[in-house]
C-alpha cells in the first residue's frame, strides 16, 4: 500500500474500510497518534488513516526482486590514488560522518571547532555551511553533530545533536529548521532507510522509529539479546543494508549483525594489533554493506 508521501508499507488488508478514518485535509494527516495516511487499494485508493501496529515488514515481498544489485563485482579493485572531493578548510576538520545524495553532493558533519554540517556540490570550488552552532536562532544551535543522514523523498537532512540531546531534521528545499524530531536522546549515530524509517544509536542500543511513531522499538543491544557478549558501547555506530538488517560496531574490530532479534558476530580478517600489514585490521572508522553482503570498511589505525 502506498502512503501519501510516496512511500510504501506492508500491512494486513483484512481491516475493512468502514473501520478506517479518512485522512484530514488539506495535508492528509492523521489526528490520532500511531496512524499513517495511506491510499488503500480496497478503499478506492482514498486517503485513510492506517494503524502502525498492523504494519509488518515480515510480510513484505523480498526486496531483491525489486531492486537491482549494486553492480560492484565481488572481486573488484580500486585505484590506489584517489582525488579529494570534499577537502578540509580552515574552520572544518576531522569529520564525524558524511553521506552522498543522488546528485553526488557530499554532506559532512564536523564536531570540532564550529560544530557544522557542510555541503560540497560536484565541481564546486567553495563549501557551503548548511547548519552550524554559530548560526544563532536560525538553526537553534546544532552542537556536536554525530552523524548525518539524507532523506531523498523530502530533500531533508538529519543529524544527532549530541550536546543538545536530540535528533533534528531540516529541509534543504525551504531552508527552515532544524526541527527536533526525537527529543531527550543521547545519540551517537543516525541512519534512514528508503521507507523513511530512522535508526538511532544511543545509550548502548539501537532504536528504530517508523514514520509517525513517537516511541521507537529497540532493534539492537542487550534488550534484544541478553548475551553479555552482545553488549553495545555508548559509542556504537550503525549501518544498514537493503533488507533493513542493522550492523553495529564500535571500538576495536567487532561487527554485530542484528536480524529481527537474532545477533551474529561477523568475523573480520585481522586483529586488534595495529601495524603496517594489510592483513592486520586495527580500528573500524566506517562501514558500509552492499546488496551482496560485501563489507566495505575503513581502518583508522593503519595507513
Amino acid at each position: 500500500m502506498a502512503t501519501t508521501s510516496k512511500f510504501g508499507i506492508c500491512g494486513f488488508l483484512w481491516v475493512t474500510c468502514s473501520h478506517l478514518v479518512a485522512c484530514s485535509s488539506p495535508h492528509n494527516g492523521c489526528e490520532k497518534t500511531g496512524h499513517v495516511c495511506i491510499q488503500h487499494p480496497q478503499c478506492q485508493n482514498n486517503p485513510v488513516c492506517y494503524p502502525l501496529y498492523l504494519i509488518d515488514e515480515i510480510i513484505c515481498p523480498p526486496l531483491t526482486t525489486a531492486r537491482p544489485m549494486s553492480g560492484i563485482h565481488p572481486n573488484a579493485t580500486w585505484k590506489q590514488n584517489g582525488h579529494t572531493v570534499a577537502g578540509s578548510i580552515a574552520r572544518l576538520s576531522r569529520p564525524t560522518d558524511f553521506c552522498v545524495d543522488d546528485d553526488e553532493t557530499v554532506l559532512a558533519a564536523y564536531e570540532s571547532t564550529s560544530s557544522s554540517i557542510a555541503e560540497w556540490k560536484p565541481d564546486a570550488r567553495n563549501v557551503r555551511i548548511v547548519a552550524s552552532s554559530v548560526m544563532g536562532q536560525i538553526f537553534h544551535g546544532i552542537r556536536s553533530p554525530q552523524g548525518v543522514a539524507f532523506e531523498k523523498a523530502t530533500d531533508s537532512l538529519m543529524t544527532c545533536d549530541k550536546t543538545g540531546k536530540r535528533v533534528v531534521r531540516w529541509s534543504r528545499l525551504d531552508g527552515t529548521g532544524p526541527v527536533t524530531i526525537i527529543p531527550n536522546i543521547q545519540c551517537r549515530d543516525i541512519k534512514i532507510d528508503e521507507d523513511g524509517t530512522i535508526y538511532v544509536a544511543h545509550s548502548g542500543k539501537v532504536t528504530r522509529y517508523r514514520r509517525g511513531e513517537k516511541q521507537g522499538t529497540v532493534v539492537a543491544g542487550r534488550e534484544v539479546n541478553s548475551n553479555p557478549s552482545m553488549s553495545l558501547s555508548p559509542s556504537t555506530r550503525i549501518s544498514l543494508d537493503r533488507n533493513h538488517t542493522v550492523y553495529t560496531w564500535g571500538s576495536g574490530v567487532r561487527i554485530v549483525k542484528w536480524t529481527r532479534g537474532d545477533a551474529e558476530i561477523i568475523p573480520i580478517v585481522g586483529g586488534l594489533v595495529e601495524g603496517d600489514y594489510l592483513a592486520i585490521f586495527g580500528t573500524i572508522g566506517g562501514l558500509s554493506v552492499d546488496q551482496r553482503g560485501t563489507f566495505y570498511l575503513t581502518d583508522t589505525s593503519n595507513d
